[in-house]
């Protein structure tokens, strides 16, 4: 699955007849192999390797819609789209979706370079994985390093209380 592809395919394992694209709609799927249309190249998924997925993404609409999601449907969200919910006082309910639902943020696409952005406003509401790029040694990277040497050096830390 590329992950540039905009309607990247997940199985839903809800439904072993369906297949989930990444905008929310559902296909039709056969019980041997499905096929999803992702961009300009077709992807097949066997059921069986896409039930191991734990988490699937599910498109952002708003909070309200969000907290009706199954625990284990998550959000993607860019950088920017980051700063832009904070910046609309959407932050406090983000904190709440992220107590019981999962989200994950990434670098805005236009960063070529390679270069991070600063996690620390998606990990203050919460968000649970923030992809950085490893190949830039940078401030962002290095408080990425620092912060998941707390607890212990353990990788994990307690989400944000409300």
């Amino acid at each position: 699955l590329g992950a540039a592809a905009d309607d990247v395919a997940v199985y839903d394992s809800d439904d072993e007849e369906s297949l989930i694209t990444g905008t929310g709609s559902v296909m039709a799927g056969t019980n041997t192999m499905n096929t999803v249309k992702a961009s300009s190249m077709d992807i097949k998924i066997a059921p069986q390797l896409a039930q191991q997925t734990l988490f699937h993404g599910t498109l952002f609409k708003n909070w309200e819609d969000s907290m009706l999601n199954p625990t284990h449907h998550m959000h993607s969200f860019s950088e920017s789209k980051v700063r832009s919910l904070c910046r609309s006082r959407q932050s406090r309910p983000w904190i709440v979706f992220n107590q019981t639902h999962m989200s994950r943020t990434y670098p805005a696409g236009k960063r070529v370079d390679s270069s991070n952005y600063n996690p620390m406003l998606a990990w203050a509401t919460g968000c649970q994985m923030a992809a950085l790029n490893f190949q830039t040694s940078d401030a962002a990277l290095r408080v990425n390093d620092g912060r998941f040497r707390e607890n212990g050096g353990c990788g994990y830390i307690l989400k944000p209380s409300m």
